[in-house]
């Protein structure tokens, strides 16, 4: 489990009833809001675990088994960032374009995945990819004011010239776009910027109910997205 130095003690004492806090380890220290605090530990997964690992973000929830993702043939392996704008995962942010502009980074990228749900395999290249990514995010920050982790995720996939392996949706599911998404999926994704669209009221009630001490199963997930897509059932 990685955190920051700020957050370290807390972390740990949360995990400390389920034996799990000697797992805890920060990758150093890192002033500002949690939410670049985040982006600060996540672009360093690569660099402090060893073997080849399956990365999830903490609104990314497994509903079924995903073990098949550890058989990826490719050295990265990441679904297309689908959004309300470009469903179809077609699209290049227009958020990040004058960020890009004025860094001199070329756009758009040949590839725009999601980093929600990623396959890594433990190589040089991807050691260096892993590298280079927490490098670039920290310029993308400071030159855009925003912490987002994708535009400079996937700038750096250009610059090594490595090629992901697309993930099927089934394994990064953006269930609050489309109700669609959930079925057969594996891996539900609640996108913390997706306040806006219909399906996001979903997290509102199955915070309720886990904060109620009620256990929260697939079942009670689907039904509060019915409910919040408009359907009276899953």
């Amino acid at each position: 489990m990685l955190t920051d130095d700020q957050s370290l003690r807390a972390v740990s004492s949360t995990l400390e009833p389920y034996g799990l806090s000697a797992t805890v380890r920060s990758v150093g220290e890192y002033s500002g809001e949690t939410g670049p605090r985040s982006r600060f530990v996540k672009t360093q997964v690569r660099q402090f675990v060893d073997g080849d690992f399956v990365y999830l973000d903490a609104d990314a929830i497994p509903v079924a088994s995903f073990d098949l993702l550890f058989q990826e043939k490719g050295l990265i392996s990441a679904a297309i960032d689908r959004s309300p704008k470009a469903p179809d995962g077609s699209g290049f942010p227009t958020f990040a374009s004058a960020a890009f502009d004025r860094l001199g980074w070329s756009h758009p990228t040949r590839y725009y995945v999601n980093c929600g749900v990623m396959f890594w395999r433990d190589t040089p290249i991807t050691r260096t990819l892993g590298k280079l990514w927490h490098q670039n995010w920290e310029t993308f920050f400071r030159e855009s004011a925003d912490f987002a982790d994708q535009p400079a995720f996937n700038y750096s996939l250009d610059a090594t010239g490595i090629a992901p392996v697309i993930m099927h949706d089934r394994y990064n599911a953006r269930v609050g776009l489309s109700r669609e998404f959930a079925r057969g999926a594996s891996i539900y994704h609640f996108y913390a910027n997706d306040c806006g669209i219909p399906g996001s009221a979903a997290v509102d009630d199955l915070l309720m109910k886990f904060r109620s001490g009620v256990a929260v199963d697939v079942s009670d997930i689907d039904s509060a997205l019915a409910h919040a897509h408009g359907f009276g059932h899953a």
